[in-house]
């Protein structure tokens, strides 16, 4: 098993940070089926859906970022079939 990163597609700007896996940006039924698909194919059975943001970071900005991203992680770890 294996947690899928689901970072917003874009420049890694620290260690560990940016992986994307699963781009859960508009992330449809149609999206989550293929790669549960893809993940039966490679024997590869994901286990949950990794997003380590600090949603409490001093700019307001940049924690609403954070907290909106995680939002669609949750929405597309439901569509998986995710439990975690």
């Amino acid at each position: 098993m294996h947690r899928g990163m689901c970072w917003p597609v874009g420049k890694a700007e620290r260690k560990f940070a940016g992986v994307t896996h699963v781009d859960v940006t508009g992330f449809t039924r149609a999206k989550a089926d293929d790669v549960n698909a893809l993940s039966a194919r490679l024997r590869r059975q994901p286990h949950g859906a990794g997003y380590y943001p600090n949603p409490l970071d001093p700019d307001p900005a940049a924690a609403r970022h954070c907290v909106e991203h995680l939002k669609k992680v949750i929405v597309a770890a439901e569509k998986l079939g995710l439990k975690t």
